[in-house]
Order: structure tokens, then sequence, then C-alpha cells
């Protein structure tokens, strides 16, 4: 129930964190400089990249992690 009554607004606030991450890394030039007003946002948009990457990779474990570097 809890799912169902949250699910919209989190995707809606996890897409709009990559939007801005998006919008902060095509404004970037050669250096990315993040405001600390944007400096949460940001990290949770890397944070959510880092969850799907690691998943779509198949890393669930440091074993997983450490078989990427042998």
């Amino acid at each position: 129930e809890f799912r169902r009554l949250t699910e919209v607004d989190l995707r809606r606030s996890k897409s709009d964190q990559l939007l801005r991450l998006r919008a902060c890394v095509d404004a970037a030039g050669p250096d990315l400089v993040v405001v600390p007003s944007e400096a949460s946002r940001i990290a949770a948009a890397l944070t959510d990249v880092r969850l799907v990457t690691s998943e779509r990779l198949g890393v669930r474990s440091d074993e997983d992690a450490d078989a990427l570097y042998g």
C-alpha cells in the first residue's frame, strides 16, 4: 500500500534529479562545479546512476566488484 501511494512521487523526484544532473553536466564545460544548493540533488542522482549501473552489471557483492577489476 505504501509503495502504491508513493511510487509516482518517487519516480518523478528521481527523474527530476537525473534531469538536473544532466543539465549540470551539459553546462559544465571542462569542469563540473556543483553549487551547495544543488549538492544533495546531484548526489542523489549519482547514487541512482550507480545503483542502476551495478544492478545491470550484476554487481551485488564485494566479490562481484572485485571480479570487475580482476
